[in-house]
């Protein structure tokens, strides 16, 4: 009995050996087929044994696998197709990757710029587009502003590339820089000294996505948004570390560096982000005027900038959310004049940008509270040689602020109701002086502006298909302690004695409505109709700053008021197919009060070899506007997207009243620097051994001038860009835009560019 045992314990001994030896393990590791980047959590079962495990934070996993079987493995993880993988094992050790393919499912977009508060697109009653990150990533862009072009009815207009001052955004026939409210996570970065916006404070690696809303947005958003949005969203950390690194070379001796990084942790029981991003660029420019027309006083138009910004975010708990951001850039770009001064003629800026949001849901209502500061420190250095043979040198140092708070809350009344509510309020002054090294001249202007406004939105599903929205805004700003200093003046500037001048008060009030009906057949196919009004309210300078410009002598206006349209607009979007999409907008616009510079009748000696007309900003004509705009998007497969536009607007003055005999009246004239056509066409193309951009841009002719007496011809531009990985987290690409060089002149008879190309090394980890 007892050797039987022993029999026994002997032969399961064996047997538990055995099954030992016939094992052997497998590591796998798992990660994403398009960035590389390891995938936790992703479920592994042996098919076989109907063991289950999973991928660690590295993305690995260890699975036992019998010797000199066939062992069938199943991965699957959300949002990534399942893949089967038979597998032989034959050694001890076995080690292999997985890359796994995104599921081609595609998630429902979102908006927040439409209506302050997060909605599907399809809920937004107007003409819309979303950029996404993968866009930024792939196309040829040297500023985020680049991008914009790809966008139908939007036009921007950077005449010298990377070397302009800044770009001029506009939308819809209408030019003016400041007719479109541009936010960077919704707060404003529209100056309310002059309008621009500095498109260089934002680093394109910072930028996740970008709403574009077309269209009268001022019944919810008030002034500036008076013919559309464009919202920078940038990005929220979702990993615990986020890495990226970029350094480029190229045309123009031009260099520089740009990086991201980012993490997403738990503190206290509660998530913490924060992200971190800089960028650097120097280049030595080129010549803008032909060598014909060059004299020994002309320069390169050189660059030099930087910027960084930083954010953090807490999260309360699951419904509440604070949020801080600092943004910092410094730039410096010469103007084309060099004669004694080391830097020549040049314009510089300094600007900071920071906000701190909240963002609450409380049951049905979600809340968001943002206060926010925009400074700025212009400078600018002018020399030049005048008729006379006389040497002239100045300093133009300006410093502008806009701050305030922006409140939004939004109530879902019942399930087919949303009521959209809240207040804004806004302070800008400026305070800028002109100070003349050559001559006695000195000159100081400043004024302040207050912007308030309260407003309701109001989303009502009158049935499953029909979507009613209404708004309603009332807006309040005035100008105040407006005051312009001159001292010791000569015909340098044009002043005939000492002033010292308080400027009016000036007060006034914008009512916004309005109304859309949309109508959603089904998922292929929903149409709308709408009418709103739109307002930009006068700038700063225009109310307080009388100087010598380009055109002759710029007169203070402070009785200036704001200029206003009404929109209606009809579009629809059609998907005859899963993978084809078309979407178009028909409108006509009816503007009032525009804003235009015109003659007094008076003109003014500064120097010169002939005397300077003196001109004013006026209210004083009326205009339309009719035009049309198609999209058409085509996305065979997660690898291959193409996009085509095309744009066409007529902007006419219908009616302009004449200051005094000796102006022209600018009636049945065309707005300028708004082209009648615009065509795009771009492809993107994604494999894993190269990956591939072309955009073909076709801008038609403008006119230059209000007199309608010169033209800016049409002209083409294409560009390309190439990138590939070349190892596990490095990447080479080359971006080469206008590749045709084609050389187009801008409204003041300056050349562009042409040719431009970057070559980039990346490392993202």
């Amino acid at each position: 009995m007892k050797n039987l045992k022993q029999l026994f314990f002997l032969f399961t001994f064996l047997v538990i050996a055995s099954s030992l030896i016939a094992q052997t393990k497998l590591i796998a590791k798992i990660c994403d087929y398009s960035t590389k980047k390891p995938i936790h959590n992703v479920h592994i079962t042996n098919l076989s044994k109907k063991i289950v495990t999973s991928t660690d934070d590295n993305g690995i996993a260890q699975i036992n696998l019998a010797v000199n079987e066939k062992n069938a493995l199943k991965i699957s993880h959300i949002g990534y197709k399942d893949t089967i993988i038979n597998f032989f094992s034959k050694t001890d050790l076995n080690e292999l990757t997985i890359e796994l393919q995104i599921l081609s499912i595609k998630m429902p977009e979102v908006f927040v710029s439409a209506s302050r508060k997060l909605q599907l697109k399809n809920q937004t009653t107007g003409s819309s587009d979303i950029i996404t990150r993968k866009n930024i990533e792939i196309q040829p862009i040297t500023n985020i502003d680049n991008i914009l072009q790809t966008i139908s009815n939007v036009y921007v207009n950077r005449s010298w590339g990377i070397f302009s001052k800044n770009a001029s955004v506009t939308m819809r026939g209408m030019d003016g820089k400041d007719r479109v409210l541009i936010l960077l996570d919704g707060i404003p970065m529209n100056k309310s000294s002059g309008g621009s916006i500095n498109w260089h404070l934002i680093n394109p690696e910072q930028i996740e996505r970008i709403e574009i809303i077309k269209g009268p947005a001022s019944a919810i958003y008030g002034n500036n948004a008076m013919n559309g949005i464009i919202n920078l969203i940038s990005k929220k950390p979702s990993e615990k570390i986020d890495f990226f690194i970029n350094n480029f070379v190229g045309s123009y001796n031009t260099l520089g560096v740009n990086f991201y990084t980012g993490g997403k942790q738990k503190l206290a029981e509660n998530n913490f982000y924060w992200t971190l991003d800089g960028f650097y660029r120097q280049g030595d420019g080129y010549f803008y005027l032909p060598e014909n027309m060059r004299d020994s006083y002309d320069a390169k138009l050189y660059l030099l900038e930087y910027n960084s910004s930083a954010k953090i975010g807490y999260e309360l708990n699951k419904q509440q959310k604070i949020e801080i951001s600092y943004a910092y850039q410094h730039d410096k770009r010469g103007s084309g004049k060099k004669i004694y001064m080391p830097d020549g003629s040049f314009d510089s800026y300094s600007t900071n940008l920071s906000s701190i949001t909240y963002n609450g849901i409380f049951q049905e209502t979600t809340s968001t509270v943002s206060l926010f500061w925009q400074n700025e420190l212009y400078q600018k250095q002018s020399e030049s040689i005048n008729s006379s043979g006389n040497y002239k040198l100045s300093e133009n140092p300006q410093i502008s602020n806009d701050f305030g708070i922006l409140s939004s809350i939004s109530t879902q009344l019942s399930s087919k109701h949303n009521l959209t509510y809240g207040f804004d309020y806004k302070q800008a002054n400026l305070h800028a002086k002109e100070i003349y090294k050559t001559s006695s001249d000195y000159i100081e202007r400043k004024g302040n502006l207050i912007f308030g406004g309260i407003y309701a939105q109001d989303e009502w599903f009158l049935t499953t298909k029909w979507l009613f929205t209404t708004g309603f805004r009332l807006d309040y700003s005035k100008f105040y302690n407006g005051n312009l200093l001159v001292t010791n003046p000569t015909k340098e500037t044009g002043f005939l004695s000492n002033i010292d001048q308080n400027f009016p008060q000036n007060d006034w009030f914008a009512f916004s409505p309005k109304f859309s009906l949309k109508y959603l057949y089904s998922g292929n196919f929903n149409n709308y109709i709408s009418i709103a009004k739109g307002f930009r309210p006068p700038s700063i300078d225009d109310l307080c700053s009388s100087r010598k410009i380009t055109k002759g002598f710029k007169q203070a206006n402070p009785s200036l008021l704001p200029e206003y349209q009404y929109t209606l607009e009809y579009g629809l979007q059609l998907k005859p197919s899963k993978d084809f999409k078309i979407s178009s907008a028909l409108y006509f616009t009816k503007g009032f009060d525009f804003q235009y510079f015109v003659g007094t009748g008076d003109s003014i000696d500064t120097g010169g070899s002939s005397l300077k007309p003196i001109l004013r900003r006026e209210n004083i004509s009326k205009v339309n506007v009719i035009g049309f705009e198609i999209d058409l998007a085509y996305t065979p497969s997660n690898l291959i997207e193409i996009k085509a536009n095309y744009t066409y607007n007529s902007a006419k003055i219908i009616e302009f009243n004449q200051i005094n005999k000796y102006e022209i009246s600018l009636k049945n004239n065309y707005l300028i620097e708004t082209p009648s056509q615009q065509a795009f066409f771009g492809i993107n193309s994604r494999n894993k051994w190269l990956n591939m951009s072309l955009m073909y841009n076709f801008i038609g002719e403008q006119w230059a001038d209000e007199e309608n007496s010169q033209i800016i011809n049409s002209y083409n531009t294409i560009d390309i860009a190439f990138s590939k990985k070349v190892a596990k987290n490095i990447e080479l690409s080359i971006d080469i835009q206008n590749i045709t060089n084609e050389k187009f002149i801008d409204k003041k008879g300056y050349e562009s560019p042409g040719s431009f190309f970057v070559f980039n090394l990346s490392y993202r980890l």
